[in-house]
């Protein structure tokens, strides 16, 4: 008979994935289709929008994680590099016209640029290792480079890949620092979406889980372009 493979407690990589896609939906859809509604401080859609941002704000610690663990286990981060710069570009402009209502919104450029920097700086301390003044310099550089770009949660979404990665077996740090990032990525109410990232984050059990692929990839541009038509559908 064969061997039935047991089932570990706790969340896969893709069940945290698939969190973190419908908690960026939440988010998004507050931005694209909330806030025009919103008329004045503490009315319905003021207080819909915030608790949607709320929500949403659990995405992206989400995926800075779930990259701190896959560039512990790729086995080629060149490639893994590649396909983040390359959803860089295609994301541009469908995050372009969701944030900034145009083709081209210098001011904020979307989060695989965040994530592609993060994977970045993460190869450049690894191959520096045994020089800690190279890794702590390579680790700022990454950091200013995303606020240069002006790239999604700047530079404080790659220092918690950064802490996600450093202290991936030491979970008492990783909370400390957890804790310090999120209450300056997310300031004052938002702030609170870490006591609902500390159980998924905690909950992971090391497996993968049914590989998405690319899909998890094209969900990013996709959703902010299906957001985009039901705003101009709604709106205009």
């Amino acid at each position: 008979m064969p061997v039935s493979r047991q089932k570990i407690p706790g969340f896969t990589n893709t069940q945290l994935k698939v969190i973190g896609m419908i908690a960026m939906v939440i988010d998004h859809g507050a931005v694209a289709l909330v806030a025009p509604m919103v008329t004045e401080a503490g009315s319905a859609w003021y207080v819909c929008y915030w608790v949607m941002r709320s929500i949403g704000r659990v995405a992206f610690p989400l995926f800075a994680f779930l990259l701190a663990e896959g560039a512990y286990h790729t086995g080629n981060p060149w490639k893994y590099l590649g396909r983040l710069c390359l959803f860089a570009v295609i994301s541009e402009i469908p995050f372009d016209l969701v944030v900034g209502n145009t083709v081209f919104y210098p001011q904020a450029q979307n989060v695989f640029i965040t994530l592609a920097l993060a994977l970045a700086t993460l190869m450049g301390i690894k191959s520096s290792a045994g020089r800690p003044l190279v890794q702590v310099l390579v680790g700022v550089g990454g950091c200013l480079a995303a606020e240069i770009l002006k790239s999604d949660y700047g530079m404080l979404g790659v220092l918690l890949v950064l802490i996600y990665w450093t202290f991936r077996e030491q979970k008492s740090y990783r909370r400390m620092g957890e804790l310090v990032v999120f209450f300056f990525l997310m300031p004052g109410f938002w702030g609170l979406s870490y006591l609902l990232v500390l159980p998924l984050t905690e909950g992971y059990n090391g497996q993968r889980g049914t590989r998405l692929g690319f899909w998890a990839y094209g969900f990013y541009p996709a959703h902010l372009m299906i957001l985009k038509m039901i705003q101009y559908l709604v709106f205009w």
